[in-house]
């Protein structure tokens, strides 16, 4: 067990590593072996074995060259024609998100899923679309370098296996699925809970690249939060940290999927509000007739919205006195995404938290329009690549 630690640690370090590396050379441009052990601070030693690393998987090149009068090395980044493909997968759509490896975003596919519709079916589609978006982006499919997965639902951290299959859409068979997006490139797949990779795009491609502590907290059929803390991703010992749609409401008692009562995602997921809507005289069926409804003034409509961000302002209010974000995201579907909601949500946040800490947070909507869940995968798997 411990020799096994050690190379999970050492493993973990190469791939830091070389992604500091990347990094320097995407924002510095070309550096001699010399400036780059410099500039990275780590060892002559460490650089040449990534450089040669790099250069034999053709993410750089090596030119001699000549350096304050001496001979010397000089490491420049492939103009790369390597992308990765994230994939969002819901209960009635898929999200694709296609992104060159220094991030530009080629295009982003809303897919629409059949009814009826199984693992065989998602498959299929998939690889039509994906071959046709590479095609588009004037790209082949040996350029498809990884490919990254958001599900809504617990993973696993080290096997990246889905811990609890009763939390994924219907038609999904996980186990089936798997096998067949492997198939589609040579480089690594990753698998990944939805909430997690929509805190990543945020800080990789949204309004707060760069941010150091935030929170992303998805509400749809569930409740997760991604937590984004101290410049990196923190997911937990197993991978399961976030799933605060399974912390205790203060008002429900309603039994949850999980086997216990009283859980926040019985009282703000999307199916509930849209019951408790149409308890208040609501004919609307979807959380997007919910959000309509908000803008056209709907009274009923809004006290429900409402009553559901000021119970997950209190839930905020105890997680960011634990945490200490200074940012907030709020995202999964319009309805939660609407000032109503979100102002329920800071006033209560403020009420019930620790005041200090309160002052320094901002609770913002979600800024990358239904599509974060699938840039995060993208981005997820451009990262396991060490690019």
């Amino acid at each position: 067990m411990a020799e096994s630690a050690r190379t999970s640690a050492l493993t973990q370090l190469r791939h830091d590593n070389r992604e500091h590396v990347v990094r320097l050379l995407t924002e510095l441009g070309p550096l001699t072996q010399s400036q780059l052990a410099k500039e990275s601070g780590l060892s002559k030693a460490t650089v040449s074995n990534l450089v040669k690393e790099m250069t034999a998987e053709e993410v750089v090149t090596v030119e001699n060259t000549v350096h304050n009068g001496r001979r010397a090395n000089l490491i420049t980044l492939v103009p790369t024609r390597r992308v990765s493909l994230g994939i969002d997968i819901s209960e009635h759509h898929y999200v694709l998100a296609l992104v060159s490896s220094d991030r530009t975003e080629l295009e982003i596919r809303k897919v629409g899923i059949e009814i009826p519709w199984d693992s065989k079916k998602f498959l299929e589609s998939l690889s039509e679309n994906t071959t046709d978006m590479l095609r588009g982006a004037k790209r082949k499919l040996k350029d498809l370098a990884a490919i990254g997965v958001g599900v809504p639902a617990p993973v696993e951290a080290d096997s990246e296996s889905v811990a609890l299959t009763p939390m994924l859409p219907t038609w999904l068979d996980a186990e089936a699925v798997l096998p067949g997006i492997k198939e589609l490139t040579a480089g690594p797949v990753t698998l990944s809970n939805d909430a997690n990779l929509a805190a990543l795009a945020e800080v990789a491609f949204g309004n707060h690249r760069g941010a150091e502590n935030l929170i992303y907290v998805l509400i749809s059929r569930g409740i997760g939060a991604g937590m984004y803390l101290r410049g990196d991703e923190y997911t937990g010992a197993l991978g399961f940290a976030g799933e605060i749609g399974h912390i205790r409401s203060t008002s429900g008692y309603e039994l949850c999927r999980c086997g216990n009562r009283g859980c926040l995602e019985g009282e703000i997921a999307t199916v509930t509000m849209i019951k408790q809507a149409q308890a208040a005289g609501f004919r609307g069926e979807t959380i997007e007739d919910v959000a309509c409804a908000i803008h056209a003034g709907h009274v009923a409509v809004q006290r429900v919205v409402s009553d559901a961000g000021t119970v997950l302002g209190r839930a905020l209010a105890d997680l960011s006195s634990i945490l200490n974000p200074d940012i907030m995201v709020i995202g999964g579907n319009p309805a939660v995404t609407s000032e109503v909601f979100l102002e329920a949500t800071r006033i209560a946040l403020r009420r019930h938290c620790l005041p200090l800490v309160a002052d320094r947070i901002d609770v913002f909507p979600d800024s990358l329009a239904g599509k974060a869940v699938a840039l995060g995968a993208a981005e997820r798997a451009l990262r396991k690549l060490g690019l």
